[in-house]
C-alpha cells in the first residue's frame, strides 16, 4: 500500500543526492581556500570531482554513511547550544562549554574513523582468503594498530595531553 510518507522512491535518486552534496561542498571548501581562482574554474573543479566521486561506488557509501551522523551530531549541538543559551550562558561562551573545538573535531574524526572501517573493512580484512594462518601486511598492520596495548597508549597520551594543556590554561602562569 502507498502511503504518503513513503520514502522508499527517494533511494533511486540517491546517487544525485549525494552528487549534489559533492559538488556544493567541494566548492564551498574552494571557495574558502582557493580565492584568487576564477568562479567559474571553481563549479568545474567541483563537478568534476563530484562526477569522480559519483563513479566511486566506495566514496559514495562512505558519504552516504557519515551524511546522517554528522546530520544528527549537528543538530544535537544546536539543541546544547540553544539550551545553555537559555540558561544563560553567553553566546560567545558556548563552546568553550562544551570543551572547545576540539571536542566537535574528536566528534567528526570517531565518525569518520567508524564510516571508514564500516565501508572499508573488507578491504583490510586481517584474515586473508587462504585462511586465518596466512599474513598480509594489511592483516598484519591491522592487528597491529587495533592491539589492545597500542589503544590504551593512544588513549592515555589523548588524556594526558588535555590534561597538559588545562593544567597550563589554568595555572594562573602568565605566557611569554
Amino acid at each position: 500500500m502507498a502511503t504518503v510518507l513513503d520514502v522508499g522512491l527517494l533511494k533511486f535518486f540517491l546517487p544525485a543526492f549525494t552528487f549534489i552534496f559533492i559538488v556544493i561542498l567541494t566548492y564551498a571548501l574552494m571557495r574558502v581556500v582557493l580565492q584568487k581562482i576564477d568562479d567559474r574554474a571553481r563549479w568545474l573543479a567541483a563537478v568534476c570531482i563530484g562526477l569522480i566521486a559519483l563513479f566511486s561506488g566506495s566514496a559514495i557509501d562512505l558519504i552516504n554513511f557519515v551524511t546522517p551522523w554528522f546530520v544528527v551530531i549537528f543538530v544535537f549541538l544546536f539543541l546544547v547550544f540553544m539550551s545553555l543559551m537559555f540558561y544563560g550562558v553567553e553566546q560567545p561562551k558556548v563552546l568553550d562549554a562544551l570543551g572547545g573545538i576540539n571536542t566537535i573535531v574528536i566528534i567528526g574524526i570517531l565518525i569518520l574513523v567508524l564510516g571508514i572501517s564500516q565501508v572499508f573493512g573488507p578491504v583490510f580484512d586481517p584474515y586473508a582468503p587462504g585462511g586465518p594462518t596466512e599474513k598480509t601486511i594489511g592483516g598484519e598492520t591491522i592487528k597491529t594498530l587495533f592491539h589492545p596495548r597500542v589503544l590504551g597508549a593512544i588513549f592515555i597520551l589523548i588524556i594526558a595531553a588535555f590534561a597538559i594543556q588545562r593544567i597550563t590554561e589554568f595555572s594562573g602562569g602568565e605566557k611569554k
